[in-house]
């Protein structure tokens, strides 16, 4: 595939998480810039520690660094993977007693 294929596959996924994450309210930690471009999504959220546990419970992989989630979508990572990780985010609120 080569290394322009990975990046841009990177590249592609980090911004499909992204943009998910923000339609679902959490605000991204760090720059929008396409020229700043990242593989890795760091978002805050009201609940950072409650939403790590909630998401690595359902097994989704992220980190929680500085009170912030840090996603690293692979180059590899199907469309399916990211879109339950979103779901997963959107069910947190709906879980909470």
């Amino acid at each position: 595939a080569g290394a322009d294929a990975v990046e841009a596959a990177v590249l592609a996924n980090a911004r499909t998480l992204a943009d998910g994450l923000a339609r679902l309210g959490l605000r991204r930690y760090g720059s929008d810039d396409p020229a700043h471009a990242s593989g890795i999504v760091t978002v805050e959220a009201d609940d950072p520690e409650g939403l790590h546990a909630h998401l690595t419970a359902r097994g989704i992989a992220l980190s929680l660094r500085s009170r912030k989630l840090r996603f690293a979508p692979h180059a590899h990572t199907p469309p399916e993977a990211l879109g339950a990780a979103l779901d997963a985010v959107a069910g947190f609120g709906r879980t909470q007693v």
